[in-house]
């Protein structure tokens, strides 16, 4: 098993900021969350599992804290939401390289949970419909 892997700068910031700043976007969350997790997250599950993990990587990147989300704007304002975000990530001056060693931690601080079971949990059980698929018949 990994232990370790590079991720872009924007992954790790997604988890640290909760702002979208992957420049894979989704894939990139998915990337990222799934490795530090050690799950094969579903949508609904995200925002859970970005919770659970910044603790974990702003103590491997303490640098990370003293970014300012509130800089974002102004490049966005300036160049779009996507050149925007790209500039902002490219323009935080003390990372020579964008592309950061991330290693999983994830023995204890994320909660396993059934993906169904915690979308109930989330809506209720009368928005949420299982459909049982069977196998392929030959």
């Amino acid at each position: 098993m990994t232990t370790s892997k590079k991720f872009h700068l924007g992954d790790v910031l997604s988890v640290t900021t909760g702002m979208l700043v992957s420049p894979t976007h989704m894939e990139g969350i998915y990337g990222i969350l799934n490795f530090l997790t050690g799950e094969s997250l579903f949508t609904h599950q995200l925002p859970r599992a970005r919770e659970s993990c910044e603790a974990s990587v702003l103590a491997a990147f303490p640098t990370l804290r003293n970014v300012k989300q509130s800089t974002l704007k102004k490049w966005i304002d300036k160049y779009g939401p996507e050149e925007g975000c790209k500039a902002w990530v490219e323009g935080i001056s003390w990372c020579r390289d964008l592309s950061m060693e991330v290693e999983i931690d994830h023995l204890g601080f994320f909660e396993h949970k059934d993906p169904v079971d915690e979308l109930v949990e989330m809506v209720g059980p009368d928005r949420v419909m299982v459909v049982e698929c069977q196998g392929e018949s030959k």
